[in-house]
C-alpha cells in the first residue's frame, strides 16, 4: 500500500524517497489527467497526505542545506530541486481545485494558493473568486484569509482582476442578448466593488 512504502522508503534512504515520491505523485497526477479527478475520501485522503509530504521535504531539505557535508546537501539541493519543486506545485494546484468544488473548505484555499508562485496564486484566487463566489458573507470570508496569507496588497490585484473579469462578462452578456434570470446568481461587478476597503467588511 502506499503508507507501508512510503514507511519503507524513509527506512531505506533518500534515493528510495525520491523514487517513492515520483511515483505517488505522478500517480495522482495522472489519474486526474484522464479524468479520474478525486473522488471520494480516499482519493481525497491520498492527495492531502503526498502534498504535506512533500512540503515536510521541502523543509526537511531546506534544513539540511546548512549542513557541512558537500555531498549530503548537493543531493538535498537536487532532490529538492529536482523532484520536489514541480510536484509540489502540480499538487498544490490539485489541491486547490479540490478544494474550491467543496464550499466548506473554501477557507483553505488561501493558505495553500499562497504556496505557489505569486502570478500563479492571483490567477487561481481570480478565476475561484469569479466563478464560484456569489454571496457577501463568502466576499468578506476569501478576502479575509487572502490578506491573513497572501502578500500585502495582492488581495486587491485579485480584486481588480475579478472585476474586470465581471464587467468582460457582463458585455459579452449584453451583447449576446443572452442575459436574464439565468445569469441572476453570476456577480456583477459591482457587488465586489465595495469590498476594496481594507477592512474587507463591504461597508
Amino acid at each position: 500500500t502506499l503508507w507501508r512504502d512510503c514507511m519503507s522508503s524513509f527506512l531505506v534512504g533518500m534515493d528510495e524517497v525520491d523514487q517513492f515520491v515520483v511515483r505517488a505523485v505522478d500517480g495522482i497526477i495522472a489519474k486526474d489527467g484522464e479524468g479520474g479527478g478525486i473522488r471520494g475520501n480516499g482519493d481525497e485522503t491520498i492527495l492531502r497526505f503526498v502534498l504535506h509530504l512533500l512540503l515536510f521535504l521541502e523543509t526537511l531539505t531546506d534544513t539540511n542545506n546548512n549542513v557541512d557535508d558537500d555531498d549530503d546537501s548537493d543531493q538535498s539541493l537536487s532532490f529538492r530541486n529536482e523532484t520536489i519543486y514541480p510536484r509540489k506545485n502540480a499538487l498544490l494546484l490539485l489541491y486547490v481545485k479540490h478544494l474550491s468544488t467543496q464550499k466548506s473548505l473554501w477557507h483553505l484555499i488561501a493558505l495553500y494558493a499562497s504556496l505557489l508562485e505569486e502570478d500563479v496564486t492571483v490567477e487561481i484566487c481570480t478565476e475561484f473568486w469569479t466563478q464560484c463566489v456569489v454571496e457577501d458573507k463568502d466576499r468578506c470570508m476569501v478576502l479575509h484569509r487572502a490578506r491573513e496569507y497572501l502578500a500585502d496588497g495582492l488581495d486587491l490585484v485579485i480584486l481588480r482582476g475579478v472585476v474586470r473579469s465581471c464587467v468582460l462578462e457582463e458585455e459579452d452578456t449584453n451583447i449576446d442578448g443572452n442575459g436574464g434570470e439565468a445569469e441572476s446568481s453570476r456577480p456583477f461587478p459591482s457587488s465586489w466593488l465595495h469590498f476594496s476597503d481594507r477592512d474587507g467588511t463591504g461597508g
